[in-house]
């Protein structure tokens, strides 16, 4: 039996910790995310916020529709965002976000690593990297102090974020792998990650987000022989991507086609659409 994505999302009220909303998800036959509804949970069967989007046949998205507001989404003839409602996107020559138009730009290195974001309120996010890549610290909003990055030298997964500031060494977050993330502590607020046979993430702990999936069955497809092939539905995670770079600021973070965007974050750059 194969599975397809995630359909629903529960995970309780903070102030009321033994009742549960759902989040529901609907796909297209691509697997691109087409809706998503959020139901309440203190009045039965009562709808509190949808999401409905489109996408081209490149699948890019095209519009997104929030409870009636409308987002038109326009691309280049290089498949990059060049408008997204009212913000205009500009890139370089290497296909990199250069600039939301009157919001921030962005400065990169030779690899096309960010280096930094300004804002255009005047904050600014300066960030380093390694000779592999890794984003080894990085110093967010004008900050006088560089929060710095600990990687696994084999598997390259983000195992500490700390601070050393006049001697004094200050973790703020760690992380423990399995085959893939199972628990990370935030400043002593810790997450348990569960997963199932089929290594989906199925329960946070410490958000007590708890998701359920669609049975795909698989389709059996006769050939000359007396043995068959069976097709399988995409594997899709629940869980946001690890930010390449350890750190989830400034377009640095990347989601898997499942996961609702989140305007709170730059946009990606072309290459990682």
């Amino acid at each position: 039996m194969a599975f397809a994505n995630p359909i629903v999302l529960s995970s309780p009220l903070s102030s009321i910790p033994i009742i549960y909303r759902e989040r529901q998800y609907r796909y297209d036959p691509k697997y691109q995310l087409k809706s998503e509804m959020l139901w309440s949970a203190k009045v039965p069967g009562a709808r509190s916020d949808a999401l409905l989007w489109t996408y081209d046949g490149n699948g890019n998205r095209l519009t997104q529709h929030d409870d009636g507001i409308l987002t038109d989404y326009v691309y280049g003839s290089n498949n990059e965002m060049t408008d997204a409602g009212s913000d205009a996107f500009t890139f370089d020559n290497f296909g990199n976000t250069a600039s939301i138009v009157g919001v921030e730009t962005y400065s990169y290195d030779f690899e096309s690593h960010m280096t930094q974001r300004e804002a255009s309120g005047g904050s600014t996010d300066t960030h380093e990297y390694d000779g592999d890549g890794r984003r080894m610290r990085s110093k967010l909003d004008d900050a006088s102090d560089w929060t710095n990055f600990i990687h696994d030298e084999l598997t390259e997964n983000l195992i500490c974020e700390y601070t050393l500031v006049s001697g004094t060494f200050t973790i703020k977050a760690l992380n423990t792998y399995g085959l893939g993330l199972i628990s990370s502590n935030r400043q002593g607020t810790i997450g348990n990650f569960h997963f199932d046979c089929l290594n989906r993430c199925v329960f946070v702990e410490a958000e007590r987000f708890v998701a359920s999936y669609r049975p795909k069955s698989r389709t059996k497809v006769p050939t000359r022989g007396p043995r068959t092939s069976r097709r399988h539905g995409p594997p899709c995670t629940l869980r946001k991507l690890p930010p390449r770079s350890g750190n989830c600021r400034s377009g640095a973070c990347r989601y898997s086609r499942s996961s609702r965007p989140s305007r709170a974050y730059a946009p990606l750059r072309r290459a990682e659409r």
